[in-house]
Protein backbone atom coordinates (compact mmCIF):
# COMPACT_ATOMS: atom_id res chain seq x y z
CA UNK A 1 0.00 0.00 0.00
CA UNK A 2 1.36 3.85 -0.86
CA UNK A 3 2.26 5.98 1.84
CA UNK A 4 -0.13 8.15 1.20
CA UNK A 5 -3.34 6.11 1.94
CA UNK A 6 -1.56 5.11 5.06
CA UNK A 7 -1.86 8.72 6.14
CA UNK A 8 -4.74 8.87 4.95
CA UNK A 9 -5.82 5.86 7.03
CA UNK A 10 -3.73 7.40 10.04
CA UNK A 11 -6.03 10.48 9.70
CA UNK A 12 -9.80 8.69 10.03
CA UNK A 13 -8.37 6.37 12.43
CA UNK A 14 -7.86 10.43 14.33
CA UNK A 15 -11.00 11.36 13.36
CA UNK A 16 -12.34 8.35 14.88
CA UNK A 17 -10.90 9.26 18.03
CA UNK A 18 -12.10 12.27 18.08
CA UNK A 19 -15.23 11.30 17.23
CA UNK A 20 -15.32 9.14 20.32
CA UNK A 21 -13.74 11.59 22.62
CA UNK A 22 -17.07 14.36 21.30
CA UNK A 23 -19.60 11.89 22.06
CA UNK A 24 -18.17 11.02 25.13
CA UNK A 25 -17.42 14.44 26.51
CA UNK A 26 -18.23 17.47 25.03
CA UNK A 27 -16.15 20.54 24.43
CA UNK A 28 -19.05 22.91 25.63
CA UNK A 29 -21.95 23.19 28.08
CA UNK A 30 -24.67 25.23 27.31
CA UNK A 31 -26.79 26.99 29.73
CA UNK A 32 -29.85 29.52 29.69
CA UNK A 33 -30.25 32.15 32.03
CA UNK A 34 -33.49 33.94 33.01
CA UNK A 35 -34.02 37.13 34.93
CA UNK A 36 -37.08 36.85 36.70
CA UNK A 37 -36.93 40.88 37.60
CA UNK A 38 -36.96 41.14 33.60
CA UNK A 39 -38.00 38.22 32.16
CA UNK A 40 -35.38 38.34 29.84
CA UNK A 41 -33.01 35.16 28.90
CA UNK A 42 -29.58 34.82 28.21
CA UNK A 43 -27.58 32.09 26.84
CA UNK A 44 -24.28 31.31 27.32
CA UNK A 45 -21.78 28.55 26.72
CA UNK A 46 -18.90 26.91 29.42
CA UNK A 47 -15.55 25.25 27.63
CA UNK A 48 -14.06 22.20 29.28
CA UNK A 49 -10.91 23.23 28.78
CA UNK A 50 -9.45 19.32 29.27
CA UNK A 51 -11.47 18.48 26.23
CA UNK A 52 -11.16 21.20 23.65
CA UNK A 53 -7.28 20.74 24.34
CA UNK A 54 -7.36 17.33 23.57
CA UNK A 55 -9.78 17.75 20.88
CA UNK A 56 -7.36 20.49 19.38
CA UNK A 57 -4.27 18.53 19.45
CA UNK A 58 -6.42 15.46 17.64
CA UNK A 59 -7.72 18.20 14.52
CA UNK A 60 -4.18 19.28 14.54
CA UNK A 61 -2.95 15.55 13.84
CA UNK A 62 -5.49 15.26 11.38
CA UNK A 63 -4.21 17.94 9.38
CA UNK A 64 -0.65 16.92 9.52
CA UNK A 65 -1.66 13.41 8.39
CA UNK A 66 -3.59 15.27 5.66
CA UNK A 67 -0.57 17.03 4.63
CA UNK A 68 1.92 14.25 4.39
CA UNK A 69 -0.35 12.46 2.46
CA UNK A 70 -0.49 15.43 -0.24
CA UNK A 71 3.23 15.75 -0.06
CA UNK A 72 3.42 11.70 -0.44
CA UNK A 73 1.33 11.89 -3.54
CA UNK A 74 3.28 15.15 -4.63
CA UNK A 75 6.11 13.34 -4.47
CA UNK A 76 4.79 10.28 -6.71
CA UNK A 77 3.70 12.42 -9.24
CA UNK A 78 6.91 14.11 -9.51
CA UNK A 79 8.85 11.41 -9.82
CA UNK A 80 9.14 10.67 -13.69
CA UNK A 81 9.64 14.55 -14.48
CA UNK A 82 12.04 16.08 -11.33
CA UNK A 83 15.48 16.28 -12.69
CA UNK A 84 16.42 15.55 -9.31
CA UNK A 85 15.16 14.86 -5.67
CA UNK A 86 15.89 18.63 -4.35
CA UNK A 87 12.96 19.59 -7.02
CA UNK A 88 10.46 17.73 -5.58
CA UNK A 89 10.67 17.78 -1.92
CA UNK A 90 7.19 18.41 -0.81
CA UNK A 91 3.70 20.12 -2.31
CA UNK A 92 4.55 23.70 -3.20
CA UNK A 93 2.11 25.85 -0.56
CA UNK A 94 2.41 30.08 -1.46
CA UNK A 95 1.27 32.85 0.37
CA UNK A 96 0.03 35.10 -2.63
CA UNK A 97 -1.21 34.43 -6.08
CA UNK A 98 1.59 36.11 -7.48
CA UNK A 99 4.23 33.64 -6.07
CA UNK A 100 2.01 30.81 -7.04
CA UNK A 101 2.16 32.35 -10.89
CA UNK A 102 6.22 32.38 -10.87
CA UNK A 103 6.67 29.48 -9.15
CA UNK A 104 4.50 27.67 -11.27
CA UNK A 105 6.94 28.41 -14.30
CA UNK A 106 9.53 26.39 -12.92
CA UNK A 107 7.83 23.66 -11.57
CA UNK A 108 9.23 20.14 -12.64
CA UNK A 109 5.96 19.31 -14.96
CA UNK A 110 5.21 23.06 -16.43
Amino acid sequence: MNSACLKDQRAEKHYAELAALIRKRKPFRYFVETNFKTGEKATFAKKDEEVANQGAIIIGDIIHNFRSALDHTYWNCTEQSAKSDGERRNIPFYLTNYTLRTAGQSLPFS
